[in-house]
């Protein structure tokens, strides 16, 4: 794999905790309030403006109460679904 398809797995990752995010209707006020992370840290990473650490995907999901682990799974079957 290289850069270019890690940023591509990861934009995906943001995407789908952007539409589980969405789902349970919760603002990025809420999201920071429960994980410590600011408003405008939460705005860039949503506007692929600023590729999100580890812990920082760790805290969003479990602010929106899905498992990241799960999301991981789910980006990897798309990702390998294209690639065959």
């Amino acid at each position: 794999m290289n850069k270019r398809e890690a940023k591509i797995i990861s934009d995906k990752v943001v995407s789908a905790l952007i539409e589980r995010q969405k789902a349970v209707c919760m603002t990025n006020y809420q999201i920071a309030k429960k994980t410590g992370l600011s408003e405008s840290t939460l705005s860039y990473i949503k506007d692929f403006k600023q590729t999100p650490q580890l812990m920082t995907l760790i805290l969003m999901a479990d602010a929106i109460d899905v498992s990241l682990a799960e999301v991981f799974r789910e980006v990897e079957n798309y990702h390998r679904k294209l690639c065959k």
